[in-house]
């Protein structure tokens, strides 16, 4: 329960404070609970397309919400304020004077809408922005780059073509000369702005609204475009006295995608740019805002001065739905950094930034929904802020009195409830043995939360369990203790706190008491469920490793007590919009397939005998049998890792089979009338890869065969072996045959690869129709909206439809015809 290094020696309030806008001026729509952009939305209900532009009765409600947030985190300690706007307040007209050098080409049209609509933006917040400077808290604007309108981004491509979708390159100091001259502008026109604090490591489609004239494009890429930023933006800063404050955070691809966390890069990217203007901030965690994660080293040191950032509605965790005090963590990471690093200048806390905003609960914090477990959060970080040195124990009582009133019984309660709680979450929404380690895959640091996915989907894929419980096969009943333990502590907070509240009485009570005990009832039954889950899912793989009884039963035990507990938690929170219940899908496609393990393990056992059994009857006899055995073969395959809960990975697959047979057969011998003969030709050379993933199947299940391919080389090594083999098997039997009939056979197989890439396309049109159509039959990997987008965007993949795949398979399809009828044409004439 101690706070980490409870020292009461007084220490030097950091200069520099900064706080996000939290809930001001995000509409709360009733469209909330699935969508997941990224994009806040902020002011949006004030700021309008069309004249006059500015909605004043909105802004008038906007203005009463911003007052009452300034005053509060005023009162917390912070002394800035970082606002999600910028092009929204600047035209760009100095790049139109004759002496600019790049020849005074205008971004917009004097008439156009746009210088409009920004003058109309800057006589609506430029009284407040000057009421905030005169409260003593800086305004900050906040920005992604690239920073993009279209008629900008006509401009960019006009100064500084480059490659790509984007047609812009970054590294160009043209373009950071018109952000240069529009920053000018600004700070100029609305002078109580005292700087700008960007984000260079995410952008694009999942931050932007479809129609909404203002946007952002993952432009700053590489080393040199990040150091051409900064070198065409400083001097603009250091004229005019402001501060830019550049976030580091980077989504770990590409050139400087570990410049968040890597010393090394840290150093060799910015290590020489030197500014009084520029402040650097970074996440206190070496990565994302997860538990587990050691602190992060760049901050440890840098020639610049530092911002520590710190969550106060923590995404991965509920986005403050329930009590999840993270003062301690605060507390230890600002003395650490504040012991060994000098230039460590401020805080940067968001009270509400971070995540899919409308994907979880409908809370904006201080304006609407249920805010109070973020509120402690806030207070506290904003405290240390003022004193790194300060008792996060005495903070958060401090708050609670605040809060609850000078009620001694009730304000000890409610500390030991969120001090608890904590715990709860540490050992209930983690499961630690496997949080505690530093698990890697190629190229990539796992986060620690991986059976939880994109802040509120329970994990069934069996690639993300697999490699959590062979990370935790050593403390498997610890990792099953623990998430009963929490679950059962939650319930006793729950018990306590309403204890505490009937004991204050009515009079005494916060008016969102009520809902405080709404959370923890959310928050217990949603830890009974992951508890549960975390016991059918470990005692089922474990079963898999030892094939001991008792793990059978375990995960029987735990798979009956999820299902009840699942079914609870829907039951009250599935339309909650406040306290929304989680995602349980995968978790719950998962039971299934596991259900059938036993009777899909005996088709497997049967199929095998039958097909060898065929096999032996048939050789010599003719073809039919063989063609049998294969389709079945190829059918129940799919059907069996799909956990035969659709078929259409089966009748996709068929089809694909018939429509290569079928063009080989075709091509290669002419249409015979007989269809049974290029069936067998196709599924023949399958059969022994196919036998041994049915044998695999037979003696382990569908998710035991998963769990092999995921966690053992060796079985890999064979399965991608015997693979091969049966590819050349295929080569070499319908290629090396005599030479009057070699070349039309390899005309044949070339068709038919076409013939069977066209009809996979047919069926799966495009990357993001297989990633889709694994997610959910196969359970395979989570292929959520964000992950897509970061496949595209971040990594580069071209996950949209293509003519290339129709172009390939038409010309392998024509290209062997040809050559098949000169080859039978050629044997025609020698004959």
């Amino acid at each position: 329960m101690g706070d980490a290094g409870s020292s009461r020696t007084a220490s030097v309030a950091l200069p520099l404070r900064l706080v996000d806008s939290g809930g001001v001026g995000i509409p709360a729509t009733d469209e909330w609970g699935k969508d997941y952009s990224h994009d806040l939305r902020a002011f949006r209900d004030v700021i309008l397309e069309q004249t006059p532009f500015v909605d004043a009765a909105a802004l008038e409600g906007v203005a009463r919400q911003w007052h009452d947030y300034v005053a509060r985190m005023r009162g917390y300690g912070n002394n800035g304020i970082v606002i999600p706007l910028l092009l929204e307040l600047v035209d760009f007209r100095r790049l139109e004077r004759p002496e600019h050098r790049r020849g005074g080409l205008p971004v917009y049209a004097s008439d156009s809408s746009f210088v409009a609509r920004h003058a109309a933006v800057r006589r609506a917040f430029g009284p407040l922005f000057e009421w905030t400077d005169r409260q003593g808290m800086q305004v900050y604007l906040g920005s992604d780059m690239l920073a993009l309108t279209q008629p900008l981004l006509r401009y960019l491509r006009e100064v500084a073509p480059g490659p790509g979708v984007l047609g812009v390159d970054a590294s160009d100091p043209a373009v950071w000369d018109a952000y240069a001259a529009g920053l000018e502008e600004l700070f100029d026109a609305m002078p109580s702005i005292h700087g700008l604090v960007i984000r260079i490591g995410e952008a694009g489609r999942l931050y932007q609204t479809p129609g909404w004239p203002y946007r952002s494009e993952f432009g700053v890429r590489s080393a040199a475009s990040l150091r051409a930023m900064l070198k065409g933006l400083l001097p603009v800063f250091e004229a005019r006295g402001k501060t830019l404050v550049l976030r580091t955070w980077t989504v770990g691809v590409g050139p400087v995608g570990r410049l968040h966390v890597d010393s090394r890069q840290y150093e060799a990217v910015l290590g020489d740019i030197d500014s009084p203007a520029l402040v650097v901030s970074t996440k206190f965690t070496s990565g994302d805002f997860f538990t587990y994660l050691p602190l992060n080293p760049t901050l440890a040191g840098g020639r610049h001065r530092r911002l520590v950032e710190l969550q106060a509605r923590p995404e991965f965790e509920g986005f403050g739905a329930f009590p999840d005090f993270l003062g301690y963590e605060h507390a230890r990471a600002l003395r650490t950094f504040t012991a060994i690093n000098p230039r460590i200048a401020g805080t940067y806390v968001w009270s509400q930034f971070g995540g899919p905003l409308r994907a979880g609960p409908r809370s904006l914090y201080s304006v609407h929904g249920f805010w109070l477990w973020t509120d402690a959060n806030a207070f506290v970080a904003s405290r240390l802020a003022l004193d790194p040195a300060a008792d996060a124990n005495e903070l958060l009582r401090h708050w609670a009195t605040a809060t609850f009133g000078n009620d001694d019984k009730l304000v000890s309660a409610v500390t030991s409830v969120m001090v608890r709680t904590r715990e709860a979450v540490k050992r209930g929404f983690y499961i630690r043995p496997f949080a505690e380690r530093e698990v890697k895959v190629p190229g990539l640091d796992l986060p620690p939360l991986m059976w939880i996915f994109e802040w509120d989907m329970v994990g069934g894929w069996h690639s993300l369990l697999s490699l959590v419980y062979g990370a935790s096969r050593g403390a498997v009943d610890v990792a099953i203790r623990e998430g009963d333990a929490a679950a059962e502590s939650v319930r006793q907070a729950r018990i306590d706190l309403r204890e505490a509240f009937a004991a204050a009485g009515p009079d005494r009570c916060a008016p969102f008491c009520t809902s405080a005990l709404r959370s923890l009832e959310y928050q217990e039954t949603l830890f009974d469920t992951l508890a549960a889950w975390r016991k059918a899912f470990l005692s089922y793989y474990r079963w898999l490793d030892r094939r001991e009884r008792a793990d059978w039963d375990r995960w029987i035990a735990g798979r009956d007590r999820f299902v009840a507990a699942a079914a609870r938690h829907v039951e009250l929170f599935g339309g909650d919009a406040d306290f929304p219940a989680f995602d349980l899908t995968s978790a719950s496609s998962a039971i299934a397939v596991a259900n059938r393990t036993v009777w899909v393990r005996s088709i497997a056992v049967t199929l095998i005998v039958i097909a060898i059994g065929l096999m032996v009857f048939a050789h010599g006899r003719g073809s039919a049998a063989v063609t049998v055995v294969g389709l079945t073969l190829v059918a129940f395959v799919c059907l069996a890792l799909a956990g035969f809960t659709t078929a259409r990975p089966a009748l996709g697959a068929l089809a694909v089979v018939v429509a290569f047979g079928a063009a080989f057969e075709i091509v290669a011998n002419g249409s015979t009338g007989r269809p049974v003969r290029f069936f067998t030709a196709t599924v023949e050379p399958l059969i022994p890869a196919l036998l041994l993933v049915v044998g695999v199947i037979a003696y382990e299940g569908p998710l035991g065969f998963w769990y092999l391919f995921w966690m053992s080389p060796v079985f890999r090594v064979a399965l991608i072996t015997v693979t091969l083999a049966t590819i050349f098997w295929t080569v070499f039997t319908n290629v090396i045959a005599p030479p009057d009939h070699r070349w039309a056979r390899f005309g044949g197989l070339l068709s038919a690869s076409g013939a069977g890439l066209v009809t996979l396309f047919v069926l799966l049109p495009d990357w993001i129709g297989v990633l889709r159509f694994l997610n959910r039959p196969l359970n395979f990997a989570p292929a959520t909206e964000t992950m897509l987008f970061a496949l595209g965007t971040y990594a580069g993949v071209n996950l949209h439809s293509s003519s290339a795949p129709w172009l390939a398979g038409t010309l392998l399809v024509l290209s062997g015809a040809v050559i098949s009828r000169r080859a039978r044409r050629r044997g025609r004439a020698l004959e």
